[in-house]
């Protein structure tokens, strides 16, 4: 077994009491909480994360899940295996955004002031020293164009060769969020509580303030319409030439992620623990409540099904309706 060594798994069947896992026939080894602590519940149909500790010959729980006790083993009936398909620690310190182009390559931002372009088997093509302070955003259009956000203030374009192409300054606080439409404009949302449209050669087009207070995710979708999500704890759409079209003032903490599908209905996470679903025309649809505590992701697929990542170390697939399919 190696030190770090990952596995995932789907429980079929509720495994509770005395649990130990055997991987491979390597022998049972205690799942643990990381405070050593063992665990008590494994849920059906609940897919688990464990990473293998050489020094304690355990598997340490990763985030939310089942306790078990010394000496139970779990037949390999009750689990589907996931694996990991590979880990990347070209980083020095927290990785705070990441996206993926259309041939799976992906592009990472760091505090460690860098952005990182990996291949899709894993490996480092470049990395991008160009930020003076830690990168809260990245994004990618179709070309390969990488824009990056940064505590310094600044966007910055750079080619799919890793060389900066223009730097805008037109921000007076950090920059939280990035997004880019099809046209190569850039949209970006930042700490000085405004939106901003940036043209394909870096100059601005316009700047939105009708926000109170630092603007933390921004999305666009195919028609040019821009969503922003902020401190204020509000949703807000905003016309191709800046103009805001409505206000959502459902969550009752900062919305921290915003995602916007085909047919302009939007999703938002909050740190009020909720993910929603609100309409074209700023009608709340649904809440999902089934996190437990800061919700800072979300996306949504082709199908409508809404992906979430959470404080409580849970991701969350959701249905087009509202409810829970899985937890990861």
């Amino acid at each position: 077994m190696t030190d770090g060594m990952s596995v995932s798994f789907r429980v079929n069947n509720a495994a509770t009491g005395v649990t130990t896992l055997n991987v491979n026939g390597k022998g049972a080894k205690p799942i643990r909480k990381s405070d050593g602590k063992q665990v008590d519940d494994l849920k059906a149909n609940g897919i688990y994360t464990v990473r293998y500790n050489a020094s304690t010959n355990a598997f340490i729980l990763q985030g939310e899940g089942g306790d078990y006790s010394l000496g139970d083993f779990i037949q390999d009936k009750n689990f589907e295996y996931l694996p990991v398909i590979w880990s990347f620690a070209g980083h020095t310190s927290y990785v705070y955004a990441v996206a993926v182009d259309a041939d799976g390559y992906v592009y990472s931002g760091a505090q460690d002031n860098t952005v990182k372009k990996i291949s899709p088997s894993g490996d480092e093509v470049w990395t991008f020293t160009r930020h003076s302070s830690a990168v809260y955003t990245v994004a990618v259009d179709a070309d390969g164009y990488v824009y990056s956000g940064a505590q310094d203030n600044t966007v910055k374009k750079i080619s799919p060769q890793g060389v900066e192409v223009w730097t805008f300054t037109g921000h007076t606080h950090n920059v939280y969020a990035v997004a880019v439409d099809a046209d190569g404009y850039v949209y970006s949302g930042a700490s000085d509580d405004t939106v901003k449209k940036i043209s394909p050669q870096g100059v601005e087009v316009w700047t939105f303030t009708r926000h109170s207070s630092a603007v933390y995710t921004v999305a666009v979708d195919a028609d040019g319409y821009v969503y922003s999500g902020a401190q204020d704890n509000t949703v807000k759409k905003i016309s191709p030439s800046g103009g805001e079209v409505w206000t959502f003032t459902g969550h009752t903490g900062s919305v921290w992620a915003v995602a916007v599908d085909a047919d302009g209905y939007v999703y938002s996470g909050s740190l009020d623990d909720t993910v929603k679903k609100i309409s074209p025309q700023g009608v709340e649809v649904w809440t999902f409540t089934g996190h437990t505590h800061n919700v800072y992701a979300v996306a949504v697929d082709a199908d409508g099904y809404v992906y979430s990542g959470a404080q409580d170390n849970t991701v969350k697939k959701i249905s087009p309706s509202g409810d829970e399919v899985w937890t990861f």
